[in-house]
């Protein structure tokens, strides 16, 4: 939407870039509940975002557009993007949002120039239950922030072994084995020794060592020196991942797990069960999100220019332009991660 709105020939206001924003999400997630009432196989976020990009798009656009057209010209050019295709073989594809946005900015550019489109599918076969509460049920606020580098379906994981770190103040010496229950989904992801940041990403035992060495798993994890350490090898390798039925059942609504740790002198501790945080069930207060939007953007934009962003997104809503976004993450680094 940014690239959208520095190609306009007229800059957009804050107020209406943060409405094409609220179209984008609620469009777009809309259609990907509607999209998985049709399909046998969970879906990532490329498959329907674009849908969304288009209808936000047309938002931005000020001239009467087709949209009914952009839609279906979005819905039927989507990538097909399974997520077992990332989780398994994780590479730069990501869930095929690259392309969604593109095949989003295209689709209404090609319905302004007289392109037609079938009526999408998802706005028209899926029930009006979907559609009903559009504008008084915000899925936008029902999100989530993600606190670790990491695909989310690792994330129960991961709370489960930093809770119990930190509870036993166990050191990494001390870790002999470690059993990870959790739902069938994040099984998958089984790649002990990652080679690149997008395996990393995509590796529950990766997660799980660098969250008992570092307490963590962010920026500065996902790097080759971190991939090569001996002790976080050592203990991915030690990784044994297990389906537990219960918690398959409540995927994808809720994400579940439990870690076993077994020590060196022959005892083991186990955690109690624990959920993805960041929802609107367990969110995290203004100042830890804070924390990290400093921890992901000053290492790139150096602290002057981080603030400075932060100025012009908190108060977005109250801009005229968004140039000050836009001459902020578009201007010549200088810092370099």
């Amino acid at each position: 939407l940014l690239a959208v709105a520095d190609s306009m020939p007229e800059r957009v206001s804050g107020r209406d870039f943060l409405a094409a924003m609220v179209v984008a999400y609620e469009i777009g997630l809309r259609s990907g509940v509607a999209l998985h009432r049709q399909l046998s196989e969970y879906h990532g976020s490329g498959t329907w975002a674009c849908i969304g990009v288009a209808a936000a798009a047309a938002r931005l656009v000020r001239e009467p557009v087709p949209v009914d057209h952009a839609l279906g010209i979005a819905e039927y050019n989507a990538p097909r993007a399974p997520i077992s295709r990332c989780t398994e073989y994780p590479t730069m594809v990501k869930d095929g949002l690259g392309w969604a946005s593109m095949v989003g900015v295209t689709a209404l550019e090609m319905a302004r120039a007289g392109f037609t489109g079938a009526p999408a599918g998802v706005l028209h076969e899926s029930g009006r239950d979907i559609w009903s509460d559009l504008g008084s049920r915000w899925y936008l606020l029902e999100l989530y922030f993600r606190m670790w580098s990491a695909c989310r379906m690792a994330h129960p994981s991961i709370e489960a072994t930093v809770a119990l770190v930190k509870k036993h103040r166990l050191r990494p010496g001390q870790i002999r084995t470690v059993e990870v229950v959790t739902f069938a989904e994040a099984t998958k992801m089984a790649k002990a020794i990652p080679a690149s940041i997008e395996e990393a990403q995509y590796s529950l035992p990766f997660s799980v060592s660098s969250s008992i060495v570092f307490n963590e798993i962010g920026i500065n994890q996902l790097s080759a020196e971190v991939f090569k350490d001996p002790e976080i090898q050592r203990i991915a390798g030690s990784v044994r991942l297990v389906a537990d039925e219960e918690y398959c059942k409540l995927w994808p609504i809720r994400r579940v797990a439990r870690v076993a740790i077994s020590l060196a002198d022959g005892s083991t501790v186990t955690s109690e069960e624990h959920e993805s945080k960041g929802d609107p069930r367990s969110a995290y207060p203004p100042a830890t999100l804070r924390a990290k939007y400093d921890r992901a953007t000053i290492p790139f934009l150096g602290e002057q220019r981080s603030a400075e962003l932060a100025g012009h997104l908190l108060g977005l809503d109250r801009q005229e332009r968004i140039d000050g976004v836009l001459d902020s993450l578009l201007s010549p680094r200088v810092a370099q991660y």
